[in-house]
């Protein structure tokens, strides 16, 4: 083979043949056409780049779909150099023509019957590696979106009688509950097979039932809890929780049930799905690509690339382990039944370590049981852009390398997430967010859209204190997040920031309409020790709390920010410090009589100055002190506060239609505020207006 002339490989698993040379789409009599597998592509670019050939090679995907049992291995080889193939690098993996390319991590379910299960009419099937105990799957996907498992009680909740260790503290964990009366069937059928399912605090929590005594009607995890739970009603500990798949529930249309003990999976059809026309696929594998270096030799991964690529059927199966000690202090492994905030030790449906300038482009990723792309450690000049993500059980990228601490190759930096779209996110895994940035520097998200999740957008930093921290100079920018939290989780923002992060900028993005369970629906929120972060250019309204809150942090900029329509306090600081938090120039607040502008501030904590505030029904209250509130004229002539501020109407264009533009001859521009250009905000390119 010249392989010097080759820069395409062919791939058909319908009409190709491994003893072909896979340099063209149609056979001949020299045997050109496509090889039949991906990993005989493969084998073909290593046997290049071992003979010196460095040009850049496409993968040519000829079929509509590849069906993978387990993940696409493109690992670095380790050992001897000389007895191993050379690595694949500089591949791009591409359709053939303009049509796109399906890898499935699922089995398309077929064989359909009319029967009936719990006296409903549904549809069935026999699976045979079901029954006989090697394979067993707890998501299904119905025309290409994850079905619904039963659920109890149908609307609502149930409570606990009791729990194991009631506890004021935040972090007690229980291993057990003891449920009331009725709420779950005495002779519940396969009941270890149900999943208990709770949102406390800013996590959700899972866990198969372990036992349950019918006598007692305690019900035993299969781990502990990450969080206090608590059988009392009206705190963020409340455990109001529901149970899934349980069979005695099966009862409505698009719900399924998949019964162990014969092998029998169970379907509801919605009106119009039939026998001939269910497409239904259960998942086999929980990834479908590692890209994989090799640290110890300092070596990276280099120029994979995915164009037009759909991944989709994943398992979204996930246990967090730890350890538990007893009494005689031996430790044993322990699972814990719920992620921590933003989902982040979950995988990804495809996962790099140490991996440089790999790139998906306009691919799609849904009925996915994971995030979409995990960027791990020693990962640098990434890219995801043009993509969409949707129906995922987790988020969409998660970005995190190693630490401060850490050495310099494991760090991840230089990342780009733009022009993609993110929805009906966390549908399993509901603290999953759109975007994850946890130890990361020089990463760049912009021209997003995010919406249609159950907890923050973007977060970006890892880092609970003033401690020093790898993360800087990340850049969040014209991305459009709204519909986040839906009443679900605690605790949440639009763009949320953690920890000290030099440089960083979240600039020029709109977010609305953040709807927090018990507290915390927040637009822009700077958590624990943000410090250095600038934000400007945002338009935040429709938040179930403050558009913009800071727990604690230091020397964090607020300029030329719109902030309109909050339910408690426009602006909040939780913890003030003897230090300056936050700078506050040219920003507009808009809010009602009734609702205060700032919420625990105070002149050491807040510099601020030519604001605009206003209110749309009475004059503004600016803050409480002492039980009286206080107007902006109080601030500015008893604490020194607020220089050049100003109270009068914006004169916004349409604030009815959230048009939060203004004239020339509107009080903002008087005080240099200039209006905030929506226009460019979200992605461009193909997915421009979705």
């Amino acid at each position: 083979m010249n392989y010097a002339q080759i820069n395409s490989i062919y791939v058909s698993e319908k009409d190709g043949s491994d003893s072909h040379l896979g340099i063209h789409f149609v056979n001949d009599r020299v045997m050109n056409g496509p090889v039949k597998t991906i990993s005989r592509a493969l084998t073909i670019v290593s046997e290049m780049r071992r003979s010196d050939y460095r040009q850049p090679v496409s993968i040519v995907l000829m079929d509509e779909e590849y069906d993978f049992s387990k993940p696409l291995d493109l690992s670095y080889p380790g050992g001897d150099p000389e007895n191993l193939p050379t690595v694949v690098r500089d591949v791009t993996f591409t359709p053939f023509g303009t049509g796109r390319v399906l890898f499935s991590g699922g089995r398309r379910i077929e064989g359909w019957e009319e029967d009936t299960f719990n006296g409903i009419p549904c549809l069935s099937v026999t699976l045979e590696d079901v029954k006989n105990g090697s394979w067993f799957f707890s998501d299904l996907y119905v025309g290409g979106s994850p079905a619904k498992k039963t659920r109890t009680p149908a609307e609502g909740f149930f409570y606990p009688e009791a729990v194991e260790n009631p506890s004021s503290g935040t972090h007690v964990p229980s291993r057990w509950f003891i449920a009331e009366k009725g709420d779950i069937p005495e002779h519940a059928h396969n009941v270890e097979d149900a999943i208990i399912n709770f949102c406390h605090y800013w996590v959700d929590e899972h866990s198969r039932i372990a036992s349950y005594d019918p006598s007692t009607r305690r019900v035993t995890f299969d781990g502990r809890t990450r969080m206090t739970i608590s059988e009392k009603r009206g705190t963020s500990a409340t455990m109001a929780y529901y149970i899934e798949n349980l069979a005695e529930a099966f009862s409505n249309p698009g719900e399924w049930y998949l019964d162990r003990t014969d092998g029998k999976l169970y379907y509801a059809p919605k009106p119009g799905e039939t026998t001939e026309n269910l497409v239904v696929y259960a998942p086999v594998t929980d990834r479908l690509v590692n890209i994989t270096g090799l640290p110890e030799q300092g070596k990276s991964m280099q120029g994979i690339r995915f164009r037009n690529i759909d991944f989709a059927y994943t398992k979204g199966d996930f246990r967090v382990m730890s350890t538990r000690k007893l009494e005689d202090g031996t430790e044993v492994p322990e699972a814990v039944i719920a992620d921590g905030q933003c989902a982040p030790q979950l995988h990804g449906v495809v996962n790099l370590y140490y991996a440089k300038n790999c790139a998906f482009e306009d691919c799609g990723f849904f009925g996915i049981g994971a995030h979409a792309v995990r960027f791990h450690e020693g990962c640098s000049d990434g890219l995801v852009t043009g993509c969409r993500v949707f129906n995922s059980a987790g988020g969409g990228v998660s970005i995190g390398g190693g630490d401060y601490f850490n050495e310099e190759i494991s760090q991840t930096h230089h990342i780009t997430v733009s022009d993609c779209i993110f929805e009906n996110l966390g549908l399993r895994y509901f603290s999953a967010s759109g975007v994850l940035i946890m130890h990361g520097y020089n990463n760049t998200v912009e021209h997003n859209t995010i919406r249609s999740l159950y907890y923050s957008g973007v977060c970006v930093g890892w880092r609970w204190s003033y401690a020093a921290t790898v993360c800087h100079d990340n850049i969040i920018r014209k991305n459009h997040i709204y519909d986040l939290g839906r009443g679900v989780l605690s605790d949440m923002g639009g763009v949320y920031t953690l920890g000290a992060q030099p440089g960083t900028r979240v600039e020029g993005n709109l977010i609305h309409d953040v709807k927090s369970r018990d507290y915390g629906g927040w637009g822009l929120y700077t958590d624990e020790g943000s410090a250095y972060i600038n934000m400007e250019n945002n338009i935040c309204y429709n938040c179930s709390s403050n558009c913009y809150h800071q727990h604690y942090g230091y020397m964090n900029t607020l300029r030329n920010n719109v902030f309109v329509s909050a339910g408690e306090q426009v602006l909040r600081i939780t913890r003030r410090e003897a230090q300056e938090s936050l700078v506050l120039s040219g920003n507009i607040f808009v809010t009602n009589g009734d609702i205060p502008m700032y919420g625990n501030v105070s002149s050491a904590a807040l510099a601020s100055c030519r604001n605009l505030f206003w209110s749309t029904d009475g004059k503004a209250r600016m803050m409480s002190f002492e039980g009286q509130d206080l107007t902006l004229s109080d601030l500015q002539n008893s604490l020194g506060m607020e220089t050049g501020s100003v109270e009068a109407d914006p004169c916004f264009t349409n604030s009815a239609a959230h048009d939060f533009t203004f004239g020339a001859d509107s009080p903002a521009a008087a005080l240099g505020i200039h209006p905030i250009d929506c226009s460019d905000i979200g992605p461009r390119g193909r997915l421009k207006g979705c």
